[in-house]
This record gives structure tokens, sequence and C-alpha cells, in this order.
């Protein structure tokens, strides 16, 4: 039971240089400083392409990962899938609905100032369960279950980080997240998967021939 921390350096390395580079920052400012200086740099391009890549942070995202998994790869690999998103669904909503459940979101916290700040024309903008990001601790944990289970590429490893970055990233620019939130999530999602690929690792039946097959295996 390995979880290759070595042969997937090149999505773990970029991750702990965010990690790192994040919590600098929030050291070194007040909150929402990283949040409004990219409220200020806004272009048409990053509008339309971060209301797209962020949906790679939606819990649906799992369910296709699923389907593929049963029909071509093996029962196993969907089981594992199905039991990260569930492990996550539960942390991540404790989190928000019991533990931070006052924890606003930059439109809210920031309402003093909000006709000063960019919000772009028809997205919704929540206001609450800030803290932490669900769509960000999603798009880590489905990219780091994918690495795990399919991934013998650094530069699907390195992809696959790049894309759960981007969907971090982009609840930050469309003002849904504070870069604490998106730090946070990242963590939460990294973390749950490699505890549920620990456990599952270790469940006897989850090696047995007959979960290993696929529909069309």
């Amino acid at each position: 039971m390995s979880l290759g921390f070595k042969r997937h350096k090149y999505f773990f390395l970029p991750f702990t240089l965010f990690l790192l580079l994040g919590i600098g920052v929030l050291l070194l400012s007040n909150k929402g400083d990283f949040y409004l200086l990219v409220n200020r740099h806004h272009c048409t391009f990053g509008d339309y392409f971060f209301q797209y890549i962020t949906h790679l942070g939606h819990g649906l995202m799992y369910l296709p990962f699923i389907i593929i998994a049963i029909l071509f790869f093996s029962y196993r690999d969907a089981i594992m899938l199905i039991c990260n998103g569930i492990h996550l669904a539960i942390v991540i909503n404790t989190a928000k609905r019991l533990i931070f459940p006052d924890a606003l979101r930059p439109k809210a916290f920031f309402q003093d100032i909000s006709d000063q700040l960019y919000f772009i024309d028809g997205l919704k903008i929540n206001l609450f369960h800030s803290f932490p990001s669900g769509h960000t601790a999603t798009a880590f944990s489905l990219a780091t279950m994918l690495m795990l289970l399919y991934s013998k590429n650094r530069r699907i490893d390195l992809l696959l980080f790049i894309l759960a970055l981007l969907a971090g990233f982009s609840r930050i620019y469309l003002s849904q997240h504070f870069l604490e939130d998106v730090l946070v999530g990242s963590l939460i999602g990294v973390t749950i998967t490699l505890i549920t690929k620990i456990i599952t690792d270790m469940l006897e039946f989850m090696s047995t021939d007959k979960l290993n097959k696929a529909i069309l295996k």
C-alpha cells in the first residue's frame, strides 16, 4: 500500500509550494487583501473562463468518472470514487454548516464597499458559508484520486494540479471565497482522498477479482 508521494512529486511538490505561498500571503496581509487585489484585475476572457473552469469543483463532477470506472476500469475504482465523494461531502458540509456557519463571503464581508467591487453580470454571488471552499475541496480531491488511480505520467500529475488550482482560484476571481477558504479547501480535499485511499486499500474485499472487473472490461 503506497500513496506514491515520490512517484507523484509533480503533483505534491507544486501543491506544497501553493500551500506555503498561500500561508505566507495570509500572514503578511489582512483578511480579504488578496481577494481585493484579484477583484481589481478582471478581464473579459477571465470572466468567461473562470465561470466555466469553476465547474470542475462541482460535486457532480464525480459522476462521469464513476460511470467511466464502472464501464472501463473496475468496480473497485468506482467504489473508491464514491467513498471519496461521500467522505468529502460530510467533512465540508460539517465545517460549513456546523463549525463555521457565520463565515461571510466577500460580498457580505465587504458590504460597506460592495459598490466599489466588480461582480460579473448575471452571476449569483453567495453571501454565507464561506469557509472552507467546497468547490476547491472537490476539485483537489477528484484530481488527487484520479492521479492515484490512473496517472503514471508526471505531465498528467502536473496537469491535474493545475486544473484543480484554476478551479480554486476561480472561487476568488468570482467573488465566492477568500484565499484562506481556498487553501483549507484544497488541503481538506487532498487529505480526505489520501485517507480514503489508505482505508480502502486496507479492506480485503476491495482486492477481490470480482471488484477488479468492469462492465466492458
